[in-house]
This record gives C-alpha cells, structure tokens and sequence, in this order.
C-alpha cells in the first residue's frame, strides 16, 4: 500500500537535479532518509525498502494517501539537511477575526495545488497562489488561528520545484501537454517529471488497487516507469487523460 507510490516519489525526485547532486555522495547514518534516498539514486540499492524504513511505524503498514507519503518524506529530507528542498517564502497576512495584517516567512517544500475541479494548468497554479487560510499561523495581535494570506514572494534557491496536487477523485488539468511551461512568481519552468495513478481490478477476485506510474522526462521524449518495467516511450502527453499527484519542474530559461 506504501511502497508503490514511494517507488514513484522516488523516481519524480531522481529527477530534481540539485537534489541528485547533493545527496550523490551522501551518507549519515543519523540521517536514514537521506542516505536511503542516496543508496536509490546511485543504484546501490534496487528497491524501497530501506527508504520506507526511514518514515515512522505508520507508514510501513495500512493505507497511506500519495500526498501523506511525500509530505512526510520532504519533512524528514527538510529536517535532515534543509538545503536539499527548502524554499524560503514570503507571505502577506490578515487576520479574520481582528483585522491585523502582518509579513511573514516560511520554509516550504513544495507547493500545494488544489484541483477540486477540471482546470488549465496555468490557472490552477495562479489559484493556489491566492489568499487563502494559513495553516498553524497564531495572529500577534488576537492569538487566534485565523490568518489568510498569500504568497509574494518564492525565494527557491534550488533548479527544481515539487507541486503536490490535491485533487478530487476524477479531476484533471485542461489542454495541457507535458511539454508545456509554466510562470510561477516571476520564474518560468518546464516539467521533468509527473506521477500518474490508475485503478487496476483485478479479473478473478474483482478487487481494486491503485499503480503508480512515473513519467520522466529523457532529452526530448516522455517515459513511463512502473514499479517493474519502462512501460512506454513517446513524444509527449496529455495531462487531461491522466490522475496527476505529484509533479517536478525545473527552472526554465527561453
């Protein structure tokens, strides 16, 4: 239940070029996420084990949902060595019940994408950037927890970006290929890499699972890689056709 979708994180975040780089030659053994990752992307080690074996008891039975998984894994990644994925954002604040408004700064590790409906990429990007509740944020002037805000500014440092995509069961993003680009906060990017999800019956017993898929980006063409194969090479793809839950882009410069 846990392993499939971490195989696809790993594969999407193989391709965060500073990422690789940096745990290349990594090894702690304080910090097991890290060093597993590490093991993963040099091909020492051919599976997820060892990486599942970092995250905490509950992920390593039971159900666990794609985005639980990676916010988890970039948690551990953040708290190991937060160069490897921080962002340092800006956000500009006001508080519901008082009216105070105020700056603040957080270190992310990815932005999140609501997708409650069909929508063109571009736009749900622009809609996940605009005012909205600020999770665990205590107002300084009344002390209470509902401050909504957006972000101004995305100080990312790193080549690469990690959109988590929180979708409802059957919404897609709209007339958008992944060869496409984006603008996010004044920088333009490209996609490296996405993680797809399919529902497959299973013809005797009739019982559903979920398969993750990833689709990497190689020079000018798409593969798809599944837990145990490359299963299909092509030009490009349509998003529209696809449950989309992860997705990495790169810094790009036309």
């Amino acid at each position: 239940a846990v392993r499939s979708p971490l195989n696809a994180l790993a594969n999407l975040l193989f391709t965060c070029r500073d990422l690789k780089e940096k745990l290349e030659n990594f090894h702690d053994p304080n910090c097991l996420s890290s060093t597993s990752l590490s093991a993963i992307f040099k091909k020492e080690d051919r599976d997820c084990s060892k990486l599942l074996e970092s995250l905490p008891d509950e992920f390593h039975s039971g159900q666990k949902t794609f985005a639980e998984i990676s916010r988890k894994l970039l948690e551990r990644l953040q708290a190991e060595n937060n160069d490897y994925v921080d962002m340092v954002t800006n956000w500009y604040l006001i508080c519901h019940d008082c009216d105070d408004e105020e700056e603040a700064t957080t270190m992310e590790t990815f932005v999140s994408v609501p997708l409650p409906d069909d929508a063109d990429f571009q736009m749900a990007i622009e809609n996940a950037l605009e005012p909205r509740i600020h999770p665990d944020k205590e107002c300084k002037n009344c002390n209470r927890q509902n401050q909504h805000g957006y972000i101004t500014r995305l100080h990312n440092s790193n080549s690469h970006l990690i959109l988590l995509v929180d979708r409802e069961e059957t919404s897609k993003f709209l007339d958008t290929s992944a060869n496409s680009t984006c603008h996010i906060l004044d920088q333009d990017y490209k996609l490296t890499a996405f993680t797809e999800v399919k529902e497959k019956v299973d013809k005797r017993t009739g019982a559903a699972t979920k398969v993750f898929k990833t689709w990497i980006r190689n020079r000018d063409s798409w593969i798809c890689v599944s837990d145990k194969s490359i299963e299909k090479k092509q030009d490009d793809v349509n998003l529209s056709g696809i449950n989309i839950e992860a997705i990495a882009l790169e810094k790009y410069y036309p």
